[in-house]
């Protein structure tokens, strides 16, 4: 099921990012509709290169699908935990596209990234509870995973300000800058939260921090600037990072101390 998930989601990205040629459309997905996925559509917008992270994710979730066929996996609780869920983010990911590219049903795009934000997450967490048994498990399970996760929750934050704007809505007619920024924060405090798990799960803050950095770069060149905004990206990319390293840091410490035969703080 995986597998065939994982085909769909390469030939639905390939459809979905333009790379077949001329439509009735257009060819680019950030061309489509009049620049809605363009960089200067909303104040959570991406810059147009952000898409380069889905070649990146047919790389690494490939690299994940062919890892659950080895004998090592057959018996492996964490890929039985994850493999439906992660299977069916894939395909949500396809669907996504297709309502992106067609236009139709504005708005659902929104939920589908929020579904597949939940998917990845609790992937994130079965992964927590069947924790990995060596190196390559945690490299190559666990990392794939993180990877897609850490981008997903930050594009869900820019499909729901881009959903947003395209209805022209003003929410208690708060300034859209502020709920940029208070959505940012929600974003990047959990994420964070969610990268100190295990040993500190950094391609979770690697997935994150693509995502904010093609935010923060038009916020401050783009044809829709926010100085605030772009603070509060740049911060966070450097909270996330500063954060999962920490806890990297703080396991091998403790390790190393195990080892020396001295205590150690309970983790």
């Amino acid at each position: 099921t995986v597998t065939v998930a994982y085909l769909v989601f390469v030939l639905g990205g390939v459809y979905g990012l333009g790379f077949l040629g001329e439509d009735a459309t257009g060819p680019w997905l950030h061309d489509l509709h009049q620049g809605r996925f363009a960089g200067g559509f909303s104040m959570l917008s991406m810059a147009f290169w952000h898409q380069l992270i889905w070649p990146v994710l047919w790389v690494a979730l490939g690299i994940y699908t062919v890892h659950q066929w080895l004998p090592s996996q057959a018996s492996a609780d964490r890929q039985r935990a994850t493999g439906w869920r992660v299977a069916t983010a894939l395909v949500a990911t396809v669907a996504w596209f297709v309502l992106a590219r067609t236009g139709v049903m504005p708005g659902v795009e929104l939920f589908v990234w929020l579904a597949l934000g939940y998917l990845l997450v609790d992937s994130v967490h079965q992964l927590n509870l069947y924790t990995a048994r060596n190196r390559a498990e945690r490299a190559i399970t666990d990392g794939m995973i993180g990877l897609f996760t850490g981008w997903a929750l930050i594009f869900a934050a820019t499909n729901a300000s881009v959903w947003l704007q395209a209805l022209g809505v003003n929410l208690l007619w708060i300034p859209g800058p502020v709920w940029a920024v208070l959505t940012l924060v929600v974003v990047v405090w959990g994420t964070s939260m969610m990268s100190m798990t295990e040993r500190g799960r950094i391609s979770i803050a690697l997935g994150l921090s693509w995502g904010l950095t093609a935010i923060l770069v038009p916020r401050l060149i783009g044809s829709m600037p926010s100085v605030w905004v772009a603070i509060v990206a740049a911060m966070g990319l450097f909270m996330v990072l500063l954060a999962t390293e920490n806890r990297r840091y703080r396991i091998n410490h403790a390790e190393h101390r195990a080892a020396l035969g001295h205590e150690v703080d309970e983790f």
